[in-house]
């Protein structure tokens, strides 16, 4: 504590310094800043003086022990000290004189400082040396198959804070201390404990040795060498299936993967699912080895394509009709396996000429277009000749002369007649429009059996011709 009454404390100092004389538990040395030689002593030792370095600094070397001391005696105000204990940090030197490392005493006593005179009562007593962290590496924890943690334990600091520590590792067996590759955190701990450190970028399947490490002011302690392996990936073998049709439900024809190790597999969609139509589908599968310890779990893709499916239509040939018999859902009853429409050629209604296997055709639309394809189905009629002309028309109703030579007329009560003649086989001759009483010219056709259709009065009627 600095005072401005200097004078009186330095005669203060001076006169107890000449009382205690001998008697006094502290040595007494008077330290200049030149010239000093001897030997001072305390209760640890002897201290031989050697002399000043460059910067006014004293050294003293202890005679019985391997380690140097320096005091500073360069001071530029007058203090005068009192009763107390302080700890400073001393340079330790090898026996060549040589810096080695810092290291801590405590001072204790009286002092009086100034100018180039320190008049000093003291004793030197050793705190403690620094020593390189105490450090054990522990198992390796939390494995996958590119990451692990390291575990180390700092048993003891060695006497000063801790500023770094972490994990070497290396996949050669043995590797020196400090060698490898270093994952560390930087800081300034004081005491000890367990820490960890994540390792990441490393190969699947690949054993690796570790040693923990910590660091402070004297050095950096090594734990002993440690291994693990990261996890291997399991090698999945699954091809794309081949194409289904929509209705296939997935089997084991589809979810067939196969795996280099025991294990378990989770399919996505699941089997028995039934996949909408559709191209590059994608199917998933998990799998779970049984080995956790050593696998890790993986998965794979592949992509299936589902075609649409084509409707069933069931119709049958339909029983022959006669001429003159209009398509009705008697014939076109087509069905099918889905919901949808049906569109026929020659639609409902139609009259077919006399003849045999007349097709008749059913163009199939689906409800659900986005699964099924649109189809068709073709069946077969015969048309046979044959009359309509109901008993009771019979007499409103005469072609006359039949069998005719060269023509004939139609007599009975009707109008706006329209008449066509085909031969047996179907083929159209004569399609004319004619009045009740006109004879029609069929003088050129040949010797036969013709069909005579006739329509009035929104009736069709038909009847056969003879032709002589």
């Amino acid at each position: 504590m600095k005072k401005h009454y200097k004078t009186f404390f330095l005669q203060l100092g001076l006169l107890i310094v000449l009382l205690i004389g001998s008697t006094t538990a502290h040595a007494v040395n008077n330290l200049q800043a030149s010239g000093v030689t001897g030997a001072y002593s305390n209760a640890n030792g002897i201290y031989a003086y050697l002399g000043l370095d460059g910067n006014s600094n004293n050294f003293w070397k202890h005679t019985s022990q391997n380690y140097y001391i320096y005091w500073n005696n360069t001071y530029s105000n007058w203090e005068l000290g009192s009763s107390y204990t302080d700890y400073e940090e001393y340079i330790l030197f090898n026996e060549n004189n040589l810096p080695k490392t810092t290291i801590p005493y405590a001072e204790s006593g009286y002092s009086i400082w100034g100018g180039n005179n320190d008049f000093l009562f003291w004793t030197l007593t050793e705190v403690s040396s620094l020593a390189i962290p105490t450090v054990s590496t522990q198992a390796v924890s939390g494995i996958s198959k590119t990451s692990a943690t390291g575990n180390g334990n700092i048993t003891a600091t060695g006497g000063a804070n801790i500023t770094e520590r972490g994990i070497y590792y290396s996949t050669n067996n043995g590797f020196a201390n400090g060698a490898g590759t270093k994952v560390s955190t930087t800081g300034n701990w004081t005491t000890t404990g367990a820490f960890t450190q994540e390792i990441t970028g490393l190969s699947p399947g690949t054993t690796y040795y570790v040693k923990a490490f910590a660091t402070n002011s004297a050095g950096t302690g090594y734990g002993s060498q440690v291994s693990f392996t990261t996890k291997a990936t399991p090698v999945i073998t699954w091809n794309n299936p081949t194409d289904i049709t929509y209705g296939t439900l997935l089997s084991a024809t589809q979810l067939n993967a196969t795996a280099n190790t025991a294990g378990t597999f989770s399919y996505t969609p699941a089997l028995g699912t039934k996949l909408n139509a559709g191209n590059g589908q994608t199917l998933q599968v998990n799998f779970t080895p049984t080995d956790l310890t050593n696998f890790e779990a993986t998965s794979k893709t592949v992509t299936i394509n589902v075609a649409k499916a084509t409707p069933v239509i069931t119709w049958s040939n339909p029983e022959n009709i006669t001429s003159g018999v209009a398509l009705s859902a008697t014939q076109l009853n087509a069905t099918a396996d889905v919901a949808g429409t049906f569109i026929y050629t020659p639609d409902m209604g139609t009259v077919l000429s006399v003849g045999d296997g007349q097709t008749l055709k059913a163009d199939f639309n689906p409800t659900d277009a986005a699964n099924y394809e649109s189809t068709s189905k073709t069946v077969l009629i015969n048309v046979i000749l044959g009359t309509n002309i109901p008993e009771t028309d019979k007499d409103i109703l005469v072609i006359y002369p039949n069998p005719t030579t060269d023509n004939f007329a139609i007599a009975g009560m009707l109008n706006d007649i329209r008449i066509t003649i085909s031969d047996l086989k179907g083929l159209s001759i004569l399609n004319k429009k004619i009045s009740i009483g006109e004879h029609v010219d069929v003088q050129t056709l040949s010797k036969g059996i013709y069909i005579v259709q006739i329509v009035s009065n929104g009736k069709v009627f038909t009847t056969k011709l003879i032709k002589k």
